[in-house]
């Protein structure tokens, strides 16, 4: 029998990924009762399917403060296109992990959002929720990331193997994972790059099928991880509710 494992987040980063992929990786999680947290970068009708399932699913904010950015033209105006988009949303994880004291205050004390999980330390034990009190009446909730698919792609050697995950150590376990990563079931971030997906919001499932290759990579290590834990996985927002 599998040890059970105790603080568990699955949380995906939407990144642009095309609609039927988004909907295909909710319909696994949701075939087998799994719930998860998703960051949200745009606007879609896949949105719909994800809040069809409010036992399983909460949506919550991907910010893009990067130079460049189509979610707006600075901090403010990108939180506040996000959350037109997903009003609901109380989670946040920035696009290239972005933060900073005054848009981490910004994010909690004008839009709402109660839990961020912007820091990244892979595989590290004894993690925790760490509460950041900004007023009396607001604090921000900081959950670290454990791991990450794109991260965990540039190892060698690779093994897409759950084992490898070490889930069972102490502290809080934050995993995250891309669509689109899982769409083409990358094996390595050199496979990944020569792909060369200069317009990830288009691409197709047919092309996407014939892209995955043969070799075992994210979308192996996900399935292994929805079959062996799938229902320990919590919503990152229960991480900050009273047990």
């Amino acid at each position: 029998m599998t040890a059970s494992i105790h603080g568990l987040y699955i949380t995906l980063d939407q990144d642009w990924a095309p609609d039927w992929v988004v909907i295909r990786i909710a319909t696994l999680l949701a075939e087998k009762r799994v719930r998860a947290t998703w960051f949200i970068t745009h606007d879609s009708e896949a949105l719909e399917f994800l809040r069809s399932h409010p036992d399983l699913f909460e949506l919550g904010i991907h910010p893009n403060c990067l130079q460049g950015s189509t979610q707006g033209e600075d901090e403010r105006s990108v939180l506040s296109n996000l959350k037109a988009i997903v009003p609901e949303a109380v989670c946040m994880r920035s696009h290239s992990l972005y933060q900073h004291s005054r848009f981490l205050r910004m994010a909690a004390m004008d839009f709402g959002i109660r839990i961020e999980s912007n820091v990244f330390l892979p595989f590290h034990e004894h993690l925790r929720i760490t509460p950041h009190n900004y007023s009396p009446e607001t604090t921000l909730y900081r959950a670290p990331m454990y791991w990450a698919d794109d991260y965990f792609a540039t190892g060698e050697p690779l093994s897409w193997d759950v084992d490898r995950l070490g889930l069972h150590g102490p502290g809080l376990k934050v995993v995250a994972f891309h669509p689109i990563h899982l769409a083409v079931n990358t094996s390595s971030i050199t496979a990944y790059r020569a792909l060369n997906l200069t317009d990830i919001p288009k691409l197709s499932e047919a092309d996407a099928a014939g892209m995955a290759g043969d070799k075992p990579g994210a979308m192996n290590l996900f399935t292994q991880l929805l079959d062996r834990h799938g229902l320990e996985a919590k919503k990152l927002s229960e991480s900050i509710e009273p047990q």
